[in-house]
């Protein structure tokens, strides 16, 4: 009796709802996203998808250059290819060469470091920063990613976003980043609300200790959320009457840019 041929996964697999370019670009964000390598099925359990779709759309991005493997470990990681694409991409896109001549004049007037931000449904996300010119430099890594209830440009999106950011982020476990996050859903909502009376967020010692953030919208012409505008420096220096100019400088930036956004 001939012996039976081994099944193969891939042919007993359902085929792709989505096109094939829109699942690649998925396990290249899921990748991205991770900020770690990652094994072939922890990619499809984070995905939802069959371990051999997963592979296949792999091994292409690898032929491309825009993911490398380690191959005595088996994992996957972000390749140069990536980052090249995501440079020229941050080249092209408009909206961070217009906002970053007043990033550098408000980082100028109140001498504190000032961030600009975007989002997903995930987290908020550091598009670019001016730093502070200073000993003592606070700067942030562009692509950083934060937790909505930790940080100042959060709670921004929160109040500002699509509602459904904030609706499915109500609904699941608060991560708390340190001491100071806030993790109760009421406490953070009556937080978010504050902020969308006033039109700003902080989040004292929230992300990290002994730094404070003040976070103002961003928002293109039809009102919906471009991105966030934040000034970042050190809870002991930004308070009392430096915390007052920053916060009027922040809000007048944020609606002048906002502003400029409506004549690209």
């Amino acid at each position: 009796m001939a012996p039976r041929a081994k099944r193969d996964p891939a042919a007993a697999e359902t085929p792709e709802r989505d096109p094939p370019l829109a699942t690649t670009l998925a396990v290249l964000n899921a990748l991205a996203n991770a900020g770690r390598d990652c094994g072939v099925q922890e990619l499809a359990r984070t995905l939802g998808m069959p371990k051999p779709r997963i592979f296949r759309h792999l091994s292409a991005l690898k032929n491309l250059g825009f993911i490398a493997q380690d191959s005595a470990r088996e994992r996957y990681r972000i390749g140069y290819a990536s980052y090249l694409f995501g440079k020229h991409l941050m080249n092209a896109f408009s909206a961070p060469r217009i906002v970053a001549p007043f990033m550098e004049a408000l980082c100028r007037d109140i001498d504190e470091t000032v961030v600009m931000g975007t989002f997903d449904d995930n987290a908020v996300t550091v598009l670019d920063f001016v730093a502070r010119p200073s000993a003592i430099e606070i700067g942030l890594r562009p692509g950083s990613r934060f937790a909505f209830n930790a940080a100042a440009q959060g709670k921004v999106v929160l109040a500002f976003g699509p509602p459904h950011i904030a609706e499915r982020f109500y609904n699941s476990p608060l991560p708390r980043v340190t001491p100071r996050t806030i993790i109760k859903p009421a406490v953070l909502k009556d937080e978010v609300q504050r902020c969308r009376d006033d039109g700003w967020a902080e989040a004292p010692d929230e992300l990290f200790l002994g730094i404070n953030a003040l976070a103002a919208p961003l928002f293109y012409p039809d009102r919906t959320l471009m991105g966030t505008l934040a000034i970042v420096g050190f809870t002991e220096t930004l308070r009392g009457s430096k915390r007052k100019k920053a916060l009027r400088k922040l809000i007048t930036t944020a609606a002048e840019i906002s502003v400029s956004l409506g004549r690209v």
